[in-house]
């Protein structure tokens, strides 16, 4: 399916502003929990203040761009077409679909690995003007995804494990 890219970004934009000015108002997605750490300190300072002012920031940003879109749109009449569902975009919702769902029994370090080596091999051909499916994967790009997703894991491990002590989903297997 093919739309105007003027218009597909104009909708996508008026999209994210709308869920932005959702959860900046929801009072249910912002819960003020008294945590044993904030107790004593000051308003200004509470984890829900974070996430309000990364809501003004999106707010302010998908704003500008809507306005930006539309008083382009009539300006120049482009006709540009942006392909809405490609392979891309059909292999990383399949690949993120698979990630959500196996992360319970494989684990976060098993499944984010293999979702970064997916999605980093599929957009470096692209990258390099293979067409997926028609061109195989050379080995230098599957090592090179290899070698980046084991990094980014030692990476978050040393961060969420070591330094934050976040308990990471661990899989039943």
């Amino acid at each position: 399916m093919k739309i105007n890219k003027k218009r597909f970004d104009i909708i996508i934009s008026l999209l994210i502003l709308i869920a932005a000015l959702y959860f900046f108002v929801s009072e249910e997605l912002v819960v003020k929990i008294p945590f044993a750490m904030e107790r004593n300190v000051p308003e200004i300072a509470k984890s829900y203040i974070y996430i309000r002012f990364i809501t003004l920031g999106i707010i302010f940003l998908s704003g500008a761009i809507l306005i930006t879109k539309v008083v382009t749109f009539q300006k120049n009449k482009s006709t540009d077409t942006v392909s809405i569902f490609n392979k891309e975009v059909s292999v990383t919702i399949i690949a993120l679909t698979c990630y959500l769902l196996f992360m319970k029994y494989i684990g976060f370090y098993a499944a984010s690995f293999a979702l970064i080596v997916i999605l980093l091999s599929v957009y470096r051909l692209k990258e390099k003007g293979h067409k997926p499916g028609k061109d195989m994967m050379t080995v230098k790009t599957i090592a090179f995804s290899v070698l980046f997703a084991t990094i980014l894991l030692i990476v978050l491990h040393i961060l969420f494990t070591i330094i934050l002590k976040v308990v990471i989903p661990e899989g039943m297997i």
